[in-house]
């Protein structure tokens, strides 16, 4: 896999059941990953292990020091060297999605072609959109040129200009008839105005093709001060400020509404995940609990512009507790490293104690 064009190939060996190992043991599995045929030679990628249930598909977590860690552990791999063979080959995975996409476009006079994903009906501003270029070098060597890909509309929004592969690889270093397959993941601007426009791609001053029409709604964004029933200046780590929360009655076996009032301080590329904790003051355990992306997964942090309120609301369905007081606290961290924003050098802010009734 590779952060930038996400998962390149998966193998899901069962060669020793995890069922049938025991406490202590070291369990040694040899697997082979292979790079599919088209894949750039660039740097940067991982290879990601993880632990699933083949049944519901739910990913074993990662713990250290008994913390969360995260959904995988990854391990940097060194560049990936050129395939042996070009497009003529075979078939692979990669070339298999190449055949899948829309007819060929050929860019004279350099015989370069391209076949491209088409973009999404849709995609809010600060949202990513995903999609793949599959690209043929000709029979002669190729000359630099960037790559641009633009949103074409009442404005022009520039999405990416740079050479392939993120800039890791370009036409220059590509050989004769080779196949490279450039995964795209860009970022919708979060200021870009509502409306409707063409995604356009282009090599030098050459526009290539369009790879399909997009609406980007307009999104409302709130800048106004709320004020919550309680309040609260906790900032995470600069990025996010606590201004307060509301909630509802606890009872013991009901659920608990809790809205948490957000401000963003800066603008972000992670998406981070919301948890609200209810636990217990002798233990120390958390009796309830609810870990998602804001607003019920419906606005994530990616999105946020700067200072922008958010009301995030979230349910906690509490257990038949024992009546008393408890300690809330909430924070937010990514899910897939376990990485948290801290408050005062803590992973999660005190909201405070609440009486469960009953």
């Amino acid at each position: 896999m590779h952060p930038l064009s996400g998962q390149w190939d998966r193998v899901n060996p069962f060669h020793y059941p995890t069922a049938e190992w025991s406490v202590g043991d070291v369990v040694l599995d040899q697997l082979t990953v292979t790079p599919p045929l088209g894949a750039p030679p660039i740097e940067g990628y991982q290879v990601g292990i993880s632990f699933f249930n083949p049944d519901n598909k739910d990913i074993l977590p990662r713990l250290k020091d008994e913390r969360y860690a995260g959904l995988e552990v990854t391990f940097p791999i060194s560049r990936l060297l050129p395939s042996r063979n070009n497009a003529s080959a075979g078939t692979s995975p990669a070339s298999d999605l190449c055949a899948a996409l829309p007819e060929t476009s050929h860019l004279a006079p350099s015989g370069l072609q391209v076949r491209t994903s088409n973009a999404p009906a849709q995609a809010r501003p600060g949202e990513k959109i995903d999609f793949t270029l599959c690209w043929l070098a000709p029979s002669v060597p190729l000359s630099d040129q960037p790559v641009t890909l633009d949103l074409i509309g009442a404005t022009t929004v520039e999405l990416y200009r740079g050479a392939p592969a993120h800039g890791g690889y370009p036409f220059s270093h590509w050989r004769v008839n080779e196949l490279v397959v450039d995964r795209f993941s860009l970022r919708v601007p979060r200021d870009t105005p509502a409306g409707r426009y063409t995604l356009n791609l282009s090599v030098g001053m050459t526009r290539v093709t369009t790879l399909g029409q997009m609406e980007v709604p307009a999104l409302p964004r709130h800048f106004a001060l709320p004020s919550p029933a309680y309040t609260s200046n906790a900032s995470f780590d600069g990025h996010i400020k606590l201004l307060g929360y509301d909630r509802g009655e606890a009872k013991a076996g009901e659920p608990l509404s809790i809205t948490l009032y957000w401000q963003s301080l800066a603008e972000t590329e992670l998406d981070y995940t919301v948890f609200v904790h209810l636990v217990s003051p002798d233990s120390g355990q958390v009796v309830a609990q609810v870990d998602e992306q804001p607003q019920r997964q419906g606005y994530p942090t990616s999105l946020w512009a700067k200072d922008e309120i958010v009301p995030d609301e979230h349910t906690l369905t509490l257990p038949a507790l024992a009546a008393g007081r408890y300690e809330m606290r909430a924070g937010l961290y990514v899910q897939e490293t376990g990485e948290h924003l801290l408050v005062d050098d803590a992973e999660g802010y005190k909201l405070g104690s609440i009486e469960i009734g009953r």
